[in-house]
């Protein structure tokens, strides 16, 4: 099952909105010195990386998205040879030894967080657009009817009044051409932003690909090696 995520208007920005949902996290590792008992480490250690998973909100204002951490929901240490094995070795094994800090209490159910039903950026930056041209029609319209109003009320026009409905109407029209060009500026904005995206995704795939082969040909030499051991080894009699 997929869920979208809620949308809130944000506290602080204009035009800003704050989405969260139960599945969206923050994954982050961290160098800490100091010295620590591992699990799976022979040996104490002066420093380790500590991997933190937290749950996570989104916030966005235009064409700009944030995500911030709002609550921890496990940490976990490992030794720097055990964070170097973890991430060279995908598919491999049945886990790198870990040593867990922080996590759910004893007994307690996990339960399975609903997917993410996208929601794309594009869309959300077309409704902020067509929410501003709404809003510059609308005061061009305030504008003609307020003129409109002047020239059909009986007797003499007043020169205030008539000044205040065409400062109106001149501030809505001077205001609109500079309003398309930042939401034509957005969406090549975001268009940029996509395709740098693309890019970085296609190459962590070719990276993955090439540290999976490295795996494989590292697991073939081993068990290579293990085969000459038992040659070499001498029988006993």
């Amino acid at each position: 099952m997929k869920v979208r995520p809620t949308a809130e208007p944000h506290d602080r920005e204009r035009d800003g909105v704050v989405e969260r949902h139960p599945a969206f996290g923050l994954l982050r590792a961290s160098r800490v010195t100091g010295r620590a008992t591992l699990f799976g480490a022979n040996f104490d250690v002066d420093a380790y990386v500590q991997i933190e998973l937290q749950t996570a909100k989104l916030d966005s204002h235009l064409q700009t998205e944030w995500p911030f951490p709002e609550k921890i929901v496990a940490t976990v240490a490992m030794s720097e040879a055990q964070w170097a094995t973890f991430v060279s070795s995908m598919n491999v094994g049945s886990g790198t030894p870990c040593t867990i800090e922080y996590g759910p209490p004893a007994g307690a159910l996990l339960e399975r967080k609903p997917g993410i039903e996208r929601e794309h950026g594009g869309e959300r930056r077309a409704e902020h657009i067509r929410r501003h041209v709404a809003q510059d029609l609308s005061k061009i319209q305030e504008a003609v009817v307020a003129l409109n109003a002047l020239a059909d009320a009986p007797g003499s026009i007043s020169k205030s009044a008539l000044r205040a409905a065409l400062s109106g109407l001149t501030q809505a029209v001077t205001n609109a051409p500079s309003n398309y060009q930042f939401a034509a500026d957005m969406v090549t904005e975001h268009m940029g932003t996509l395709a740098e995206e693309l890019k970085a995704q296609i190459h962590a795939h070719e990276t993955m690909v090439r540290m999976g082969r490295a795996t494989e040909v590292i697991s073939v030499a081993e068990q290579k090696m293990r085969e000459i051991e038992v040659v070499m080894t001498p029988t006993r009699r």
